[in-house]
């Protein structure tokens, strides 16, 4: 899974919005929102990030802060 996905899940979960809602609200089918949540290869675009973002309430730019974060105390290449 690719960090900003993940950012997105825990987020989800913090607010409590259920795995089929946030589907539902992004705009996307729940096997794509599964899909971009357990498949490496797999991610949200932009527009579905975004509108995640405005779902749970945390910008776009946060979610993506925090995934660079984790990234970076990990050793590993943000970019």
């Amino acid at each position: 899974m690719q960090r900003v996905e993940l950012e997105v899940k825990l987020e989800a979960v913090r607010k409590g919005i259920p795995y089929k809602e946030l589907a539902a609200k992004v705009g996307v089918s729940e096997d794509k929102l599964y899909k971009a949540f357990s498949d490496p290869s797999r991610h949200l675009s932009t527009s579905e990030l975004i509108r995640a973002s405005k779902v749970l309430g945390v910008p776009a730019s946060e979610l993506m802060r925090r995934a660079e974060e984790y990234d970076t105390r990990q050793g590993g290449d943000a970019a």
